[in-house]
């Protein structure tokens, strides 16, 4: 293999390996948001029934809850809500699942 082609990769696998590590220091702080947020706005979407189109073929999707404060996520049915009690307001399941931080938070500290 060409040298130049040899810097590319070894460049490529230090970018990969720093990108690993964001995220998981990223992933770890947003675990640490959840932990101390108290969920104060707590949106839910539906639950859809079942679409198979004979009985019993088909699987309903449960309906999930979203703090949209830490973005903690959680199913309905099992067992339940566990950390998102009550809802506040019902969205559709494209806008809880596409919900993205709320940047605008840290531009204050800027």
């Amino acid at each position: 293999m060409k040298r130049g082609l040899m810097n590319k990769w070894k460049k490529l696998r230090k970018l990969f390996l720093l990108r690993q590590k964001a995220a998981k220091q990223y992933n770890d702080a947003i675990d640490d948001i959840q932990k101390l947020c108290n969920h104060p706005n707590v949106a839910e979407c539906d639950y859809i029934p079942e679409s198979g189109k004979v009985w019993g073929g088909g699987t309903a999707i449960p309906p999930h809850r979203i703090c949209e404060v830490c973005l903690l996520k959680e199913p309905g049915w099992g067992s339940g809500y566990h950390k998102l009690a009550h809802s506040d307001r019902t969205i559709t399941r494209d806008c809880l699942f596409n919900m993205t931080p709320d940047t605008s938070i840290l531009a204050q500290d800027a």
